[in-house]
């Protein structure tokens, strides 16, 4: 099992966080959690460069302290601090060890690991909360950096025809088949890649990445939506929506919505 730094980073109440955590996206960060006062950053240790993170806090005058973890401390550390999550008091998001809610309109059970979304980060919860807004009956989606798969078990539950999933973490490949079989998923198809399909066409892309995975890639998701289909995208702030919108405005993407949650944003796209 792969070993981990975690870095506590204390942040000064004069810095928005909202922009270290973008910063430290681009660092092949694999978690964080946030707290009142600072921020827990994971680093598989293969990937990080000290040198690239003093350069992101540095320039901040944002001061930090590293520990190493080993492997076969994670999950356990992790479990610990998973917490339940509810959104819109119809989506509930658990880990096997907790117990069912009773209620919701669909609850989705995450093995609690190093892979992207479990609904706790404004991220996830924007695009869940969203999600529940659409018409999914019968749909094709595709979910473009799938992380734990939680958009893509909701996107089955809510009645997708077809899902398939893309994700370039072998991490994330082994915790979304542990995630899609822990919900009796029978309609997700999975790749481990980091480019969307060429040769097929989808009602709903989902995309919860950052910005400038998401940048780069518009042209070739705008390729692969059907006329009138729905693209939702994540993981960016409310001062690069300008950007989104004229980015996207290039590929014909035409802008239906802009919803915030504590300076991050979710956008919503049609051709």
């Amino acid at each position: 099992m792969d070993n981990y730094f975690c870095i506590a980073i204390q942040i000064p109440e004069s810095i928005e966080r909202d922009k270290i955590l973008a910063a430290l996206a681009q660092l092949s960060i694999s978690g964080f959690e946030e707290k009142e006062t600072e921020i827990l950053a994971w680093f598989k240790e293969a990937d990080f460069n000290e040198e690239n993170l003093k350069t992101v806090l540095d320039k901040n005058h944002i001061t930090y302290k590293k520990q190493f973890i080993r492997g076969k401390n994670w999950n356990a550390e992790w479990e610990a601090n998973f917490e339940p999550v509810i959104i819109e008091n119809k989506i509930a998001v658990r880990a096997n060890f907790h117990p069912p809610f009773e209620g919701m309109q669909h609850e989705i059970v995450i093995t609690p690991k190093m892979s992207f979304g479990t609904g706790h980060h404004a991220t996830t919860y924007l695009m869940i909360a969203e999600m529940c807004t659409l018409n999914f009956a019968g749909k094709s989606v595709f979910d473009f950096g799938a992380g734990t798969g939680i958009l893509s078990i909701l996107a089955e539950k809510l009645g997708a025809s077809k899902v398939f999933s893309i994700d370039n973490d072998p991490l994330s490949t082994e915790n979304f088949m542990e995630n899609i079989e822990a919900n009796f998923c029978k309609k997700n198809f999975y790749s481990e890649k980091n480019t969307p399909p060429e040769n097929e066409k989808f009602d709903i892309i989902l995309a919860n990445i950052n910005k400038h995975i998401l940048q780069e890639f518009l042209p070739a998701l705008s390729k692969i939506l059907y006329p009138k289909g729905q693209l939702l995208i994540s993981g960016i702030l409310t001062t690069d929506v300008d950007d989104m919108i004229q980015e996207a405005a290039k590929s014909d993407l035409k802008h239906r919505l802009t919803n915030v949650k504590d300076s991050w944003v979710l956008m919503s796209f049609f051709l």
